[in-house]
């Protein structure tokens, strides 16, 4: 089992003396602390991150008269914890999230009223985690690398057959998928690089599998480097698997193209993301989740995407996050009709 240790994303509002600030919401080297990391000593300290930054993060200690923080309390919910003697909480404001966001973005003209109400919806559209789990690997790369080999090669006969299956008319096993991808966040959590390594040896006649499973161990990874919970990782890798499953109802001629579709290929080519939907919520098994990415992994921010051209805060969060991953693994692959 991998390692971890804690960290609580915290509004500069809310610091006190005590707390370990080990990130903050930009790089370091922005900033004028002359190292990566300090202890809250002072109000001095506090003072200098409320005038640089939005929001830290702080490391799970002891901490505030020897009391240590107890429970998973969300970042915006100071209530239950403790403050030094003499110190007095500052001004408590609802909706933290909803304040970076609309920190980064805009300057609000009632930043109460747009906390409290965006930051609401935030926290259905966006399930990114509030308290980030960090991880370091239990297994060197050499050593993981054999059971790295025959996790993915599991789970490329998995997603080779779900293809044929669905091609041929006939009902998937996603059951089998699931076991598949079990193996490969097993081998992502031990060590974020072995399964990566294989993800760069890439066949272009086996293009559509290979990249289905490539964006799931890419998924897995960067997943593991937001500080996701294990749950939340398998959840994303089996969407990632079957993001591109539509693609079996798309014709070999247009699939398989060499050089540019035209605009009426196109278009046959984009009824993959409608073709996956559908076919996903047929399969018994088969999680909301991975319908979403489905449906939605080719939207794009400023609503140029398809199939429904949504906006940045329509698309569902683990959509966006398969996309940026489909679009690296894409890039860096030689396909039939362009180079990597």
């Amino acid at each position: 089992m991998s390692t971890k240790r804690r960290e609580i994303i915290v509004s500069v509002n809310e610091l006190a003396i005590g707390m370990r600030v080990v990130r903050l919401d930009r790089p370091w080297l922005q900033t004028d602390f002359p190292i990566q990391g300090l202890v809250i000593k002072s109000q001095r300290d506090i003072d200098n991150l409320q005038r640089q930054c939005e929001y830290v993060f702080i490391e799970r200690i002891e901490f505030l008269a020897g009391k240590p923080l107890q429970g998973n309390h969300p970042p915006g919910n100071i209530a239950s914890r403790d403050y030094p003697p003499g110190k007095e909480r500052r001004k408590e404001r609802k909706g933290l999230f909803a304040r970076i966001t609309n920190a980064l973005s805009r300057k609000a003209t009632d930043k109460k009223t747009n906390a409290q109400t965006y930051g609401k919806a935030l926290c259905k559209k966006r399930p990114a985690p509030a308290e980030r789990i960090i991880y370091t690997d239990s297994v060197k790369t050499e050593k993981e690398l054999p059971a790295a080999k025959v996790s993915y090669e599991e789970a490329k006969r998995s997603v080779t057959n779900i293809m044929e299956s669905v091609r041929l008319g006939k009902s998937a096993n996603v059951q089998n998928s699931i076991d598949a991808v079990d193996g490969i966040v097993d081998s992502v959590l031990r060590n974020k690089d072995a399964l990566t390594w294989l993800t760069r040896i890439k066949h272009k006649d086996a293009y559509t599998a290979e990249h289905s499973l490539n964006v799931c161990v890419l998924t897995a990874t960067f997943a593991r480097f937001l500080g996701h919970n294990d749950a939340e990782i398998r959840q994303m890798a089996i969407a990632a698997l079957l993001h591109d499953v539509g693609k079996s109802r798309v014709p070999s001629e247009i699939l398989n193209k060499e050089g540019r579709f035209t605009d009426e290929e196109f278009e046959i080519m984009k009824l993959h993301t409608v073709y996956g939907r559908d076919m996903l919520l047929g399969i018994d098994g088969a999680d909301r989740i991975a319908v979403d990415v489905a449906h939605s992994h080719h939207e794009r921010v400023d609503g140029s995407g398809y199939p429904r051209g949504l906006q940045a805060h329509q698309i569902p969060y683990y959509a966006k996050l398969i996309a940026l991953v489909d679009c690296y693994d894409a890039i860096t692959s030689s396909r039939c009709y362009d180079a990597a």
